[in-house]
């Protein structure tokens, strides 16, 4: 008899969820990511400067956060780690 009150849950659909939700949150801040970068690369830096710390610095941090980071995000390599960087980026 199927107990529809029951708070347990299917495992393989819950990884399922997981990685589609690491791949959506991954390219997605790969798309905030990539024109930082390509700005970065250019020399042409029209950005904000965080905490006081400096336009370039600014950027490069958000360069790494918003790149580095997603790509761990998108293989799944220290998840939890990188997605910090990625908090601070998007709550400034």
């Amino acid at each position: 008899m199927n107990n529809f009150n029951s708070t347990g849950y299917n495992k393989t659909l819950l990884d399922w969820a997981l990685l589609a939700l690491r791949i959506f949150v991954g390219i997605g801040m790969l798309t905030h990511g990539f024109p930082k970068l390509m700005m970065l690369l250019s020399g042409k830096i029209e950005f904000m400067s965080f905490f006081g710390i400096g336009v370039k610095t600014s950027l490069i941090l958000a360069v790494l956060a918003e790149v580095l980071c997603s790509l761990f995000v998108l293989m799944g390599l220290f998840t939890r780690f990188t997605v910090i960087p990625l908090i601070v980026t998007m709550l400034n």
